[in-house]
């Protein structure tokens, strides 16, 4: 289960939420696919078996505590696990009988309903934003996240992060998009937010032809009055750790055949 320390809040994903929903823009949809799956912790309600008590209202799955997860069931009778991202939420639920509140990630989200032929999935808030995660975007969130995060080299375990960025930088993806969009050479590219040896940065995907010290030199001289102090790391698609780091989300430039 996730980690329980601290109060459950999820600011970020509900405001990609809300950006999501005033302009449906894709780029925004796989930067909240990138909270839920690496960052997100969730409130879940779940039944207590009877005669068994545990310390706390907020409760972990115990060996021996053989919790029921509750199930809300749509109006075609599909079925999905709740996941609430605050204390608000929740307390719109009507509370049953012997109910805890489990602290949940995504990967237990993943655990739960892939092996459940009754798991439609699981919805997110489903009395305000209501976001729905199906069982086939559970399962290709998990990939994604499996090929990211468990096939790293161990030199990127242990000296880098990458995620989504947040909040996004959109000045650099445009003067990145900008230059691209000029350079033939330039098929595709992905842009991470990357933290080494505690510095903050933005690493860039490519994938291109041609060489490859030119390419990435005029790319880096195109967008350095953009980086507002910050560096930038060029790395080619076709290394494995710029496939692994790809992984995580989705083009925010393809060139246009």
């Amino acid at each position: 289960m996730a980690d329980m320390r601290g109060p459950v809040s999820n600011p970020t994903l509900l405001k990609l939420i809300r950006e999501y929903k005033e302009g449906r823009e894709d780029q925004v949809w796989d930067r909240i696919l990138g909270e839920i799956a690496l960052n997100a912790r969730f409130l879940m309600p779940a039944r207590l078996p009877a005669g068994l008590k545990l310390d706390s209202d907020i409760a972990q799955m115990q060996a021996g505590a053989r919790l029921e997860f509750i199930m809300l069931a749509n109006t075609e009778g599909q079925k999905f696990f709740l996941a609430f991202t605050d204390e608000d939420e929740l307390r719109k639920w009507q509370t049953v009988e012997n109910q805890q509140t489990v602290v949940v990630g995504f990967d237990d989200y993943a655990d739960l309903v892939l092996p459940n032929a009754d798991a439609a999935g699981f919805v997110i808030n489903p009395y305000n934003e209501n976001l729905t995660l199906n069982r086939e975007l559970v399962r290709h969130l998990k990939k994604r996240k499996e090929i990211f995060l468990t096939n790293r080299t161990e030199q990127a375990v242990e000296t880098v992060g990458v995620r989504i960025p947040v909040p996004y930088p959109d000045r650099l993806a445009g003067a990145l998009r900008s230059y691209m969009e000029g350079d033939r050479r330039v098929r595709s590219a992905c842009l991470l937010q990357m933290k080494r040896e505690e510095k903050e940065g933005y690493l860039c995907v490519v994938d291109f032809q041609g060489d490859r010290r030119e390419v990435f030199d005029q790319i880096a001289g195109a967008v350095r009055p953009f980086l507002e102090g910050a560096y930038l790391e060029l790395v080619p698609l076709d290394n494995p750790f710029g496939q692994q780091a790809a992984a995580l989300t989705e083009p925010f430039y393809k060139r246009k055949t």
